[in-house]
């Protein structure tokens, strides 16, 4: 049934009573030096939960649950919800308010320290469709989704709350003004989109950036076959000093001297005078393949 928006607005204004209740009788005061921010708009989370897609199949971590809003939601669609709070008082409060519900796993750690594939392991989850989804501190954001690139071979799917600009610059193509090293890393190993964006509004307290929900679905290979290591210091290099053109920002590339510089650009058939947000995808494959044979 399409909801009017007095409707909506009805639901979005239940959950922010909700959370705000909570917020009362467990005596939270969100903590600024760990980036907490409640989600109160209902509206939000159904974007999240539309976008993770779940089915009892599916195994999903969360990472920072907070008051467990998100995590009782997704309890009701997946099989098992194993749900990360490195916040002490937090996680006493999800205690409680996820008693009820059988297929919640609570740990109170770091997810940056969190060995990912032991965890699931001592889960006894070894075949199934495993699901992120989080609503991520700004402060953490770049170092977790690093980590769930490097764990990608476990995860099916990540469906994460950031901050706008970083949500853009993740998703942005070539040309653009924000595409960066991050953007390439991202969709060298998954496909990105934006979900929608996220005002202030919607959480308690309200920071003050704006937010974007972004879907981040794994590739079962790279999206090139080259060296993960050179491909970094190349597209590393490049960035390094976005004015530069790439003749120049590459010419600290180690193991190259002016000579396998220009070799590099004319086997590649890139032009040296571009900088480094023109280039596409498959242009640092090259680049890195290139370098891979100059430096023997």
């Amino acid at each position: 049934m399409v909801q009017d928006g007095s409707d909506r607005d009805r639901r979005a204004g239940s959950l922010a009573a909700a959370v705000k209740s909570a917020m009362r009788r467990h005596g939270v005061h969100p903590k600024k030096r760990l980036g907490q921010n409640f989600l109160v708009d209902e509206r939000i989370l159904d974007s999240i939960l539309d976008s993770v897609e779940l089915s009892k199949d599916d195994v999903v971590i969360e990472i920072g649950p907070g008051l467990g809003v998100l995590t009782r939601e997704l309890a009701r669609g997946a099989g098992l919800v194993i749900a990360i709070e490195v916040d002490r008082d937090l996680f006493q409060i999800l205690q409680t308010e996820t008693a009820h519900l059988d297929n919640i796993v609570l740990l109170n750690e770091d997810v940056l320290k969190t060995d990912l594939s032991l965890l699931l392991q001592r889960q006894g989850v070894s075949r199934a469709r495993v699901k992120v989804a989080a609503n991520l501190p700004y402060n953490i954001t770049t170092p977790v989704l690093v980590k769930l690139i490097k764990d990608r071979d476990l995860l099916d799917r990540a469906v994460v709350m950031v901050q706008k600009e970083v949500a853009e610059r993740i998703a942005a193509g070539p040309g653009s003004r924000v595409y960066g090293s991050l953007s390439v890393f991202m969709q060298w190993y998954a496909d990105v989109r934006l979900v929608r964006a996220v005002p202030p509004e919607a959480f308690v307290p309200a920071p003050k950036v704006h937010s974007a929900v972004l879907c981040i679905d794994f590739l079962s290979e790279p999206r090139f076959n080259v060296d993960a290591d050179l491909l970094e210091t190349v597209v590393h290099s490049a960035f390094a000093m976005r004015r530069k053109i790439l003749k120049n920002a590459l010419r600290g590339l180690p193991g190259l001297d002016a000579e396998s510089l220009a070799l590099l650009f004319s086997r590649t058939g890139i032009d040296p005078s571009l900088r480094a947000e023109t280039l596409s995808l498959e242009d640092y494959a090259a680049l890195a393949r290139e370098y891979a044979r100059l430096r023997g």
